[in-house]
């Protein structure tokens, strides 16, 4: 079957088994899409210290209490599934930790299967986040990490911080 693209039609599904050439789709597979949206888990309780993520629920984490004092996430799968164990070197993951901030701001860090990933991260804008010298109340600090597996318990890791306000 040969399919000429001249609009959007593919919209709301995935494809498979692509081969384009000349803007000519040939050997499709069409299959639905399963999932469009992706749960957040929220964390109502103020959290400060060490948090053990399980990345087989969700990947995105929002602390709706004021943070309590710095946080360092530690991914994992799962309990008892090690983020090692489950990726392919050449995998990667993005995990987002949404943190609100009251009067005083910390700072949220990574480990992965318990180990911290500080001299792993390279960070947007070649700044590691600092504290703020102005800070709203109920600012959101949002962190995303990108976790590239390069070997046996090996990670890359680009990070960024991104602070929304009420204006």
């Amino acid at each position: 079957m040969t399919q000429r693209i001249n609009t959007n039609r593919f919209a709301n599904t995935s494809v498979t088994g692509v081969k384009i050439a000349n803007n000519t789709i040939t050997s499709v597979k069409l299959a639905p899409v399963n999932r469009l949206l992706e749960n957040a888990n929220l964390i109502s309780s103020s959290t400060s210290g060490n948090v053990n993520v399980s990345l087989d629920d969700n990947s995105v984490y929002y602390v709706t209490s004021n943070v309590a004092g710095n946080v360092t996430f530690n991914i994992r799968v799962s309990p008892e599934t090690s983020l090692n164990s489950f990726m392919a070197n050449g995998q990667s993951i993005t995990t987002a930790f949404i943190l609100t901030q009251g009067s005083t701001q910390f700072l949220a860090n990574l480990a992965i299967d318990g180990v911290y990933q500080s001299s792993n991260t390279r960070w947007s804008g070649n700044t590691r986040p600092t504290y703020a010298a102005s800070l709203t109340n109920q600012q959101l600090d949002v962190y995303t990490f990108t976790s590239i597996k390069t070997g046996s318990n090996a990670f890359s890791v680009l990070g960024s911080r991104t602070s929304y306000g009420f204006g």
